[in-house]
């Protein structure tokens, strides 16, 4: 009820039963606001969203739940080459002028009065999908994606590139055509990019067949490898224009799920004002830092195998390759092995790739060296200087002369020539490579603390809130002058470029604190810079500040909606500010007790068991972290017994997990000539044991921290 006084009582005047009853019930409305807790739920989902509250709060985030993306074209859909796709009824080229991601798009021009651009790619029989991709009109009628006997949602748009959609559950187990359909007349044309076919779980089959074209096209962006929810953010924007920026709230970490939406990671918010993410799952980017060994057959014709040892790994298993292709699973049989497979010994942890000659350019005569395993991983191809110059010729010599490596141009595809050659093993990763990939669940849930800023406070009124994934907090920037400015991601030299191509500028920093800087598009995608550039005049620049930037990167990651609530009555209000006051002290003590809690001596020292002792002066113990309940513990034991499920101590009551979490140990054999990495979980009972992989007794070493139980 919207209270109205009554302010023109004259003397005299009759008191009727309606003016006490409206008194009565804004009084009742005052003591329910004051006396009752009420929160509104709300759902922010990705892209733009409106958010009405009548009085200033903040926003109170429940949780997040991760996505992972597997698009099984792998990088062929982002059209930057020909390659892998097949044309009738008229032909292809690329085009930089009409572009949706990248540098470049397909431009298909017709012959007939339809064409077609398509693939062929594996299905699975019962399998739900979505195909879709980012459609141009140019000249011609209409486009559409398609897979055999199927057509989906039509593009005319000549002036953007709009979003074409197929929903289809797989009859076999085949390879499927699928591709885009062009209609018109002979020398008319249309753009092709972006296109992207992703498994879906039931429930996500359901869900987008009551979504539009371009809602769709958001929740399923165009990702290569694969691509959790990397760095979500909310961001509330102080007009709907999008100019200034009232609130943020962003967090570091990306959450994962199975490619087809299960098991997916949870960010949480905990008791203590911190954020956390409950993950079963690991994903790991393979490269030339890893310990790779040549297999013991790894001489195969027309491939090699090598391979590397992961403790703890566990199915299911998902892997892809430098061009984000998907790495299918061999059984270990001879007769099912061949290029471009992964086989997983779930035992042994034995992680085990068999790679093409034509990738690596290992010949059938060539064992390559373990450091020339680690090459390929960093992006080098190995060629033969006495039969190409150029990177492209094969090396097959037993004599170890002529060596020579060189890397792709764009990372990716051969037939866009090779650079930078060497004549000495590479130890870097070459440009634009982008790593192997191995997704993997964990058998046990691990809880993880991670790193947010800001909060999404909301005002009085209307909210534009902005949902999205992909930001970059506070990188550390070296702008460089040119001209009248400094730049910052600017086309400079010595460069000036950020780490990450840049979609969009979010806040520059001086010293930790907002700073002006101009925001410059470049209009297009340029280079190592991306959409953005920033400026500011010589006279504003301070050479002795140390400068940093936010921002969204170019790359798409999977978006997934913010759920939580805002108070809707004083005493929720209330309930809320009493709850972040005692936070804020929480985390100030903290702050004001970390030296003293460093150098304080109390640390419990628990009994060892299986016959591990302590080693030397090695500190054995754990204590809670001051102000908090968190446990931190530290173990350096040698000469017992480490098969799984073995007791190496326990924790007592009030220092034990309320549910297992894991964690890696490091173990080596008397002489050092082994080191083993494996894992290890403390259970609900305060039980640390060994849980995977091999234990060497020389010397082990484990720490880290969980939060105890309440």
């Amino acid at each position: 009820m919207v209270y109205t006084p009554k302010t023109n009582w004259v003397d005299g005047e009759v008191l009727k039963a309606e003016d006490l009853n409206r008194v009565e019930q804004g009084v009742g409305d005052i003591f329910t606001r004051l006396d009752t807790s009420k929160n509104t739920s709300v759902t922010l989902d990705s892209g733009t969203n409106t958010v009405t509250v009548s009085k200033d709060s903040l926003f109170n985030l429940s949780g997040i739940t991760g996505r992972t993306l597997l698009n099984l074209l792998g990088r062929d859909g982002n059209c930057e080459t020909l390659t892998g796709w097949s044309f009738t009824g008229g032909s292809g080229v690329l085009d930089t002028a009409n572009k949706a991601y990248g540098s470049n798009a397909i431009k298909m021009t017709l012959s007939a009065s339809a064409g077609n651009v398509y693939k062929s790619i594996p299905v699975v029989a019962g399998k739900k999908y979505v195909l879709i991709a980012d459609l141009k009109n140019g000249t011609a009628n209409n486009l559409k994606v398609y897979v055999t006997g199927f057509n989906g949602t039509t593009v005319t748009s000549t002036s953007s590139f709009q979003g074409s959609y197929l929903l289809f559950t797989a009859s076999s187990t085949a390879n499927l055509i699928m591709g885009i359909n062009v209609t018109g007349a002979s020398g008319q044309s249309a753009y092709i990019d972006g296109v992207r076919l992703y498994e879906l779980s039931d429930v996500e089959y359901s869900s987008v067949g009551s979504m539009n074209a371009a809602s769709i096209a958001v929740r399923y962006p165009y990702t290569e490898g694969l691509s959790g929810t990397k760095n979500p953010y909310a961001l509330r924007w102080t007009d709907a224009n999008k100019t200034d920026i009232g609130a943020l709230l962003a967090f570091n970490t990306e959450l994962l799920s199975a490619p087809n939406g299960v098991d997916a990671d949870m960010l949480i918010k905990g008791l203590d004002g911190h954020y956390y993410k409950n993950t079963f799952w690991r994903k790991l980017q393979l490269d030339g830092s890893q310990s790779w060994s040549f297999s013991s057959d790894g001489n195969r014709s027309g491939y090699k195998k090598v391979y590397m040892t992961i403790a703890g790994v566990a199915e299911p298993v998902y892997s892809t390759k430098y061009t984000s292709d998907i790495i299918s699973r061999a059984t270990g049989d001879v007769s099912d092995y061949g290029a471009n497979k992964i086989y997983v010994n779930i035992t042994n942890g034995v992680v085990e790739y068999s790679i093409a000659t034509a990738d690596s350019g290992w010949g059938d005569s060539y064992t390559p060296t373990v450091n020339e395993i680690k090459a390929y991983f960093y992006g080098w191809k190995m060629y033969d200087t006495s039969t190409s110059t150029d990177g492209s010729s094969i090396y097959n010599r037993t004599d170890g002369t002529n060596k020579a490596w060189a890397r792709r141009t764009n990372g990716v595809n051969s037939d866009n020539g090779y650079a930078e050659g060497t004549l000495i093993v590479p130890t870097v990763k070459a440009a634009e490579f982008k790593p192997y990939e191995l997704m993997y669940k964990r058998t046990t849930l691990i809880t993880e603390p991670i790193s947010s800023e800001g909060k999404l406070d909301l005002v009085q009124g209307g909210n534009v809130i902005e949902i999205g994934s992909g930001l970059v907090l506070r990188e550390s920037a070296t702008p460089q002058p040119v001209g009248e400015y400094y730049w910052m991601n600017g086309t400079t030299n010595p460069p000036s470029a950020l780490a990450n191509r840049v979609q969009k500028f979010i806040q520059i920093y001086k010293n930790n604190r907002p700073d002006r800087w101009a925001i410059v598009g470049t209009g297009e995608f340029s280079g190592q810079i991306g959409l953005q550039q920033a400026q500011i005049p010589i006279t504003e620049y301070d050479p002795n500040s140390a400068y940093s930037a936010t921002y969204v990167v170019i790359t798409k990651y999977p978006v997934v909606s913010f759920v939580g609530n805002f108070p809707t009555s004083e005493l929720a209000i209330l309930n809320n500010l009493s709850n972040e006051i005692q936070q804020i002290i929480r985390r100030i003590s903290v702050t004001e007790n970390k030296k003293s809690d460093k150098d304080s001596t109390s640390i419990i020292v628990p009994t060892l068991f299986s016959g591990w002792i302590a080693v030397g002066s090695f500190i054995n113990g754990f204590k809670k972290v001051a102000g908090t309940n968190f446990v931190h513990f530290s173990f350096g034991v040698s000469g017992g017994v480490g098969i799984i499920s073995t007791v190496l101590t326990r924790f007592p009551a009030g220092y034990r997990p309320s549910k297992a979490v894991g964690f890696s140990v490091t173990s080596r054999n008397a002489d050092s000539s082994i080191i083993n990495t494996s894992g290890a979980e403390i259970r609900s009972n305060g039980e640390l044991v060994f849980a995977t992989g091999s234990v060497q007794s020389g010397f082990l070493q484990i720490s880290g921290m969980f939060e105890a139980e309440q």
